[in-house]
């Protein structure tokens, strides 16, 4: 019968992250978990979910990232002048942020 609690160390081994780096996505509220007692313990459904949403993160991602590429592929003739951005005049900001005149 496989159990449905991990100990977060458990946890970070089933999911090939390091302990320190799961017990942050504990306190971040990224994975959830419960406590009984002092104990923390995170649920097999949890780190599911947590796959998942990684998943659906990633394809929202990629799908911006695509979008970004057709804008510069559309930017591409395009010659801007110092400090300006690609994109909507609201994008546009110094490069120097002031440091240097």
């Amino acid at each position: 019968m496989e159990r449905i609690l991990l100990t977060v160390e458990e946890a970070a081994e089933r999911l090939s992250i390091g302990r320190t780096k799961a017990y942050e996505l504990v306190a971040t509220g990224h994975l959830p978990s419960v406590t009984i007692g002092r104990c923390r313990r995170v649920a097999v459904e949890a780190l599911h979910e947590f796959v998942s949403s990684l998943e659906v993160a990633s394809g929202a991602r990629d799908s911006l990232a695509l979008r970004s590429n057709q804008h510069a592929v559309a930017d591409r003739g395009r010659s801007f002048r110092y400090g300006e951005a690609p994109g909507s005049p609201d994008d546009v900001r110094p490069l120097n942020r002031g440091r240097f005149p």
